[in-house]
């Protein structure tokens, strides 16, 4: 979550998200992450703390894939939440292909016996994701079912609410 740090709206005077300090933690990593050689690196999202102002979120959106970008091997960006606010496709696809990102989801790749799939989600109206009915047709489509399969997307595939979660404590999510 690049971008300005949040304060808590469920506990006042804490801090939600230190998101001023991401890009410097995630370049802190670099060299780590770098040490160990990984062959697929996947980014599921919220890479940016939203101002819901275009221009500002696509300078923070670059910023963050500019980082991202400097980890060795193949790189994969699910767009989150965050960047879905104000971003299309198209605007998140120019970046991520400016630092040789790959964010053309749903996607599926073969790591060793497996079949990855990266797939996405839509924002409804009531701020709840789901799966499209065209990813949904897409992976009965594209997945051998001989194979096991490891799925990738920014949010959970199962049903969760918010309780006791520190975010949305006050916020329950049902179904």
């Amino acid at each position: 979550h690049h971008g300005d740090t949040k304060g808590s709206t469920t506990h006042p005077g804490e801090t939600r998200q230190a998101n001023s300090q991401a890009l410097q933690v995630l370049a802190g990593y670099i060299d780590t992450f770098n040490s160990r050689k990984y062959d697929v690196v996947i980014n599921l999202g919220d890479a940016i703390r939203d101002v819901k102002h275009k221009s500002s979120d696509l300078k923070l959106l670059d910023e963050s894939l500019k980082v991202f970008s400097k980890i060795q091997g193949t790189k994969y960006f699910i767009a989150g939440n965050h960047e879905l606010k104000t971003l299309e496709d198209d605007d998140i696809r120019a970046i991520a292909d400016k630092y040789n990102v790959t964010s053309s989801i749903p996607c599926m790749f073969e790591l060793g016996s497996f079949q990855v799939l990266l797939i996405d989600s839509q924002i409804e109206e009531n701020g709840l994701a789901r799966i499209s009915e065209r990813t949904i047709n897409w992976i009965e489509n594209t997945i051998d079912k001989t194979k096991p399969v490891m799925i990738f997307s920014h949010y959970s595939i199962l049903p969760l609410d918010g309780y006791a979660n520190f975010y949305f404590e006050n916020e329950i999510l049902n179904g």
